[in-house]
C-alpha cells in the first residue's frame, strides 16, 4: 500500500481492477527445514554463505553474531519444493527466512496440497492472519563532475535534516549501501544517470529489473520515482539527494492494480533479498493496513510491533544489523494511524513536517497497539522537490513518503563516515541530534534531526582531507566531525615507501585543520593516513588502507567546498607582496592589475576561493613591477591570482568580482 498524498504531481491515478483469475496467491508454510544440521563446516552451510555479498557478513561480523548464519538462513529444503513441482506447482517465491513458498494456486490445487500427511500448511494469502515466523566493500561512488553541487529547489531537503555540512565536507553517502522497497524505480530519467545501483529484485514478476513492463499501468513507477530522487537524485539546479553518493539497492513490491495482501509478502521477501546483498540500510515508504474488499484487513491491535508480516521482516534485518527506516503513514491528524510496519518494534518510523517545522496535518501518529509512541523521528514532508515521471520532470509532492528517504539518506551519510559504528549507536546519535533529543513528541517523535549534529556525536569523524594551493605552497585541510577539537596528525609518504612522515596540524580551527605539506617527495604521489584522537578514541581516514594525494596542484574532495581558513592561514603565514588593483572588481571589462612584482612573470593564473580550482586566464605583462589580467569570462566570486616569477616564485593576491 503506497502511502502518498500529492500535489502538482503528474502520476497516472490507477483504477482498482479486480482480480478476474481462478488463482489466487497462496503461502506454503513447511513444518521444518529438513534434516541434518547447519553449521560451519556443512556443505549446506558453506554454499549458502557463497550466497551472501561480503558485505552483508561483514556488517554480521561487525555486530557479533556467530555463526554468521543462522538457522533462518538455512535454505528451504530442495525436497520440499521439489514434491510441489512434481505436483505442477509453479513456485513464485521461496523465503528462508520465513519457511514458506509462494504460488498462485487454485482451489483444486490448494485441496490436493491438503490431502494427506504432508510437510507443510496451505492458506489463502488474502484471508490468513499473521502467524509469527515458523523454522520447524562497496565500490565508492561519487558526483558525476564533484564540483560543490547546485541544489535548486531541493536544498530544502537536506537542510531540514542538518545535512549540509557533511555535504560541504564530501560527504555523500560513499560506502554506505541503501535498499529501496517500493512500486517501481525509473532509472533513464536524467537524475539517475549518476547512480551506482548494486542490484534490482522485482518481486511481482520474479525478475532482476524495477522498472515499468509490459503488465504494468502507466504510473506504476511514479512513486518509487519520487521517493528515490529525494534520497538519491543529483541532477544540477533542480534536484540533489540526501545521499547520492551511495550504492543502492531497489526492489519493486507494489502492484499498483490492486491492494492484496500478497504485497506484504512481496515487501518481506524484498527485505530478505536485500540483507543478504549487503543492505547497511533499508527504506520503504509503504504501508498495510487496509485492502481490498475481499481481502482479510489488518486489525490495529495486531500492529504491536511483531505481528504482522511486515514488522517481522525488519525486525529481523534489524537482528543482522540493518538499520531499518519506513514512512509512518498518512492518516493524520488523529491518533492510532499508522501503518505496519511502522510499528515494529526496531523499525525507525518517520513523520512528515511543513518548511516551518510543525507537523504536517496528515502525519499518522500511533500509539502502537502496546503503548509506544511512533513515529520515532522526522523530515519535510511537505512540498519536497521530487522527480515526476510525465510531462513535468520536476514536481512538488506531500506525504510521509517523501520524509523518508530524507532520513535513509541520513543514515547513509553517518554510515559513510562511520563504517565500524554498531547501528544503534547511530540511530541512538540521529535520535539525540533532533528537536526532541530525549524524550519523544507524540506527533513527532525526537522530531527533525541535524545529522551533522549526530556526526558530530559520534566523534571522532575525519574525512577525506583536500589539496589547496594558496600562496604558492600546498595545504592539506580536513574536516573532523566532533563535539570538542580532536588532536590531529596527517602522516604522509611517497607511493613505494615504507616511512610515514608525520605532519602535525599548522592550524587548529575546529571542525577544520590544516597541514602544510612540504614532504620532498620529488613527482611521487603521497600515500597518506589522518588520524583523529579525542580522550581514549581514535580514527582513521581511509577506515582501512590509505588515501593518495598527487605529487602536484590541488585535489578537491569529490564535491567539497574548501573552507576560508586555508585562505586565511596562508596569509598569515605567507604575507602576499603583490595588490590586485582593483582589489574589488564591479567593472570587469576594465581589467585588474596586479602591482608591487619584482620581475617580469613567467605564468598568471586564478584560483576559485574557497573551492581552490585553478581557472586559466589572459594576461600581460606591463614591465617589472605590474601585469594586467583580463578577467571579463570570470563568474562573480572571490579569487587568488597566482603569479609565478623568476626570482621570486609564487606569490599571490587576492580579489572579488561583484555584479
Amino acid at each position: 500500500m503506497v502511502t502518498l498524498v500529492v500535489i502538482a504531481s503528474d502520476i497516472t491515478n490507477v483504477g482498482r481492477i479486480p482480480c478476474l483469475a481462478q488463482t489466487e496467491p497462496y503461502r506454503i508454510r513447511f513444518t521444518d527445514k529438513g534434516p541434518g544440521t547447519f553449521i560451519p563446516g556443512d556443505a549446506l552451510y558453506e554454499q549458502t554463505l557463497q550466497t551472501f555479498h561480503a558485505d552483508a557478513l561483514a556488517r554480521r561480523r561487525s555486530i557479533g553474531i556467530f555463526p554468521l548464519l543462522t538457522l533462518r538462513d538455512r535454505p528451504v529444503y530442495a525436497p520440499y519444493l521439489d514434491m510441489l513441482r512434481s505436483m505442477g506447482i509453479s513456485i513464485a517465491a521461496v523465503s528462508n527466512w520465513r519457511n514458506l513458498a509462494i504460488a498462485e494456486l487454485d482451489s483444486a490445487q490448494a485441496a490436493a496440497l491438503r490431502q494427506g500427511a504432508r510437510p507443510w500448511s496451505v492458506e489463502p494469502i488474502a484471508s490468513s492472519p499473521y502467524v509469527p515466523f515458523s523454522l520447524g566493500t562497496a565500490n565508492e561512488a561519487q558526483l558525476p563532475d564533484c564540483w560543490p553541487p547546485y541544489y535548486g529547489a531541493s536544498l530544502i531537503t537536506t537542510t531540514t535534516v542538518g545535512a549540509l555540512p557533511l555535504h560541504e565536507a564530501g560527504v555523500y553517502g560513499q560506502g554506505a549501501v541503501i535498499g529501496l522497497i517500493d512500486n517501481g524505480f525509473r532509472l533513464s530519467l536524467p537524475p539517475f544517470s549518476h547512480l551506482q545501483v548494486r542490484g534490482e529484485y522485482d518481486v511481482i514478476y520474479g525478475d532482476s529489473s524495477t522498472s515499468n513492463d509490459g503488465q504494468d499501468p502507466g504510473g506504476q513507477d511514479g512513486h518509487g520515482t519520487l521517493v528515490l530522487s529525494v534520497a538519491a537524485g543529483y541532477w544540477k539546479d533542480s534536484i540533489v539527494g540526501v545521499a547520492p553518493a551511495a550504492t543502492y539497492l531497489l526492489a519493486k513490491t507494489e502492484d499498483m492494480r490492486w491492494e492484496r495482501r500478497i504485497e506484504e509478502d512481496h515487501y518481506a521477501l524484498a527485505v530478505e533479498w536485500m540483507e543478504r546483498q549487503g543492505a547497511q540500510i533499508i527504506s520503504s515508504s509503504l504501508g498495510y493496513l487496509r485492502y481490498d474488499s475481499l481481502q482479510l484487513p489488518t486489525q490495529y491491535d495486531q500492529l504491536d510491533g511483531h505481528t504482522t508480516t511486515s514488522a517481522q521482516a525488519v525486525n529481523m534485518a534489524s537482528t543482522f544489523g540493518v538499520i531499518c527506516v519506513t514512512a509512518a503513514g498518512n492518516g493524520g491528524p488523529a491518533t492510532r494511524t499508522i501503518n505496519t510496519p511502522a510499528d515494529a518494534d526496531s523499525v525507525v518510523a518517520v513523520g512528515g513536517v511543513l518548511r516551518s517545522g510543525r507537523p504536517t496535518a496528515f502525519t499518522s501518529s500511533g500509539p502502537t497497539a502496546d503503548g509506544r509512541i511512533k513515529p520515532d523521528i522526522a523530515a519535510l514532508g511537505a512540498k519536497v522537490p521530487s522527480a515526476g515521471t510525465g510531462e513535468n520532470p520536476m514536481i512538488a509532492a506531500d506525504g510521509t513518503s517523501l520524509a523518508t528517504p530524507a532520513i535513509a539518506g541520513a543514515f547513509g551519510l553517518l554510515r559513510s563516515i562511520y563504517p565500524d559504528v554498531d547501528p544503534w549507536r547511530i540511530r541512538r546519535a540521529l535520535f539525540e541530534s533532533g528537536t526532541f533529543p530525549f524524550e519523544k513528541d507524540t506527533i513527532l517523535g525526537h522530531g527533525t534531526p541535524n545529522t551533522t549534529r549526530a556526526a558530530e556525536l559520534l566523534g571522532p569523524g575525519p574525512v577525506r582531507p583536500s589539496i589547496v594551493i594558496s600562496n604558492g605552497k600546498r595545504f592539506a585541510v580536513a574536516t573532523v566531525f566532533n563535539v570538542t577539537p580532536v588532536a590531529c596528525t596527517l602522516r604522509v609518504r611517497p607511493v613505494g615507501t615504507s616511512e610515514w612522515t608525520s605532519v602535525p596540524a599548522l592550524v587548529e580551527r575546529h571542525p577544520h585543520y590544516v597541514f602544510p605539506i612540504d614532504v620532498d617527495n620529488g613527482t611521487a604521489d603521497l600515500e597518506f593516513q589522518l588520524d583523529a584522537i579525542v580522550g581514549a578514541r581514535q580514527r582513521t581516514w581511509p577506515f582501512e588502507g590509505v588515501g593518495v594525494f598527487p605529487a602536484t596542484g590541488v585535489d578537491i574532495a569529490c564535491g567539497a567546498q574548501v573552507p576560508d581558513v586555508v585562505t586565511s592561514v596562508a596569509a598569515e603565514l605567507l604575507p602576499t607582496s603583490v595588490t590586485a588593483a582593483p582589489s574589488v572588481v564591479t567593472d570587469r571589462s576594465a581589467g585588474l592589475r596586479l602591482l608591487g612584482l619584482a620581475s617580469v612573470p613567467t605564468s598568471v593564473h586564478v584560483v576559485a576561493v574557497p573551492l581552490g580550482t585553478s581557472i586559466g586566464v589572459r594576461w600581460e605583462s606591463l614591465g617589472g613591477i605590474a601585469a594586467a589580467i583580463d578577467v571579463r569570462d570570470l563568474p562573480v566570486g572571490r579569487y587568488m591570482a597566482v603569479v609565478t616569477t623568476a626570482d621570486a616564485g609564487i606569490i599571490t593576491a587576492p580579489f572579488i568580482i561583484l555584479d
